[in-house]
């Protein structure tokens, strides 16, 4: 019989450690069991049945500007899975972006707004899904009888915010001053702000 070890399987399921290893402890997994060392491993050969009493499928969505901001990601993650964890609530899909806030192409979140399953989305801060048009996808999920679940309303990150606001002018300049200069000009702009 194949098994995995738990880590393993919550990588394959779209789970953290720690959210599988939740629901292991709640007694979820029912193809999972602990060794003597203490490590916990999943059967492959047995389908996977995970007993919930919540009718919801809720999804967590994560996201950083940068990839030098990935440890930031990784603790947004874990902040979220604790606060779930306090709730009872158990995560059924793990979306992470880096991207700035700003771009209405982000990979996870297009993945996030397409599936149907979802009935809450948990998010650590408002800025963390969209920079602009929060109320435009609370609006769009909640017409598919999905909620948005804001942890907190913290002041936004000033280096994520930095980073959108130089997107917005990189993006303003190539339009007004052609393509092949907007780099300069966005360089001339940025040392007057600084200066």
């Amino acid at each position: 019989m194949k098994t995995l070890k738990l880590s393993h399987w919550a990588k394959q399921n779209g789970y953290s450690y720690r959210g599988a290893y939740d629901m292991f402890i709640r007694g979820q997994l029912s193809n999972a069991f602990r060794m003597e060392s203490g490590s916990i491993f999943v059967h492959q050969d047995v389908p996977t049945t995970i007993s919930t009493e919540s009718s919801d499928y809720i999804a967590i969505y994560a996201r950083v500007s940068t990839p030098k901001q990935k440890d930031d990601l990784d603790r947004q993650i874990e902040y979220i899975n604790s606060f779930c964890a306090a709730k009872g609530w158990q995560i059924d899909k793990i979306y992470k972006d880096i991207g700035s806030g700003l771009n209405d192409n982000r990979q996870q979140l297009n993945q996030l707004l397409n599936n149907n399953k979802i009935t809450k989305v948990v998010i650590s801060d408002k800025d963390r899904l969209t920079r602009f048009g929060f109320n435009y996808i609370k609006t769009l999920l909640a017409n598919k009888n999905c909620q948005i679940v804001v942890i907190n309303n913290a002041a936004t990150d000033t280096e994520d915010l930095m980073q959108d606001f130089v997107s917005v002018i990189t993006s303003m300049a190539a339009r007004v001053y052609g393509l092949r200069r907007h780099k300069r000009h966005v360089e001339k702009i940025l040392s007057d702000l600084h200066g």
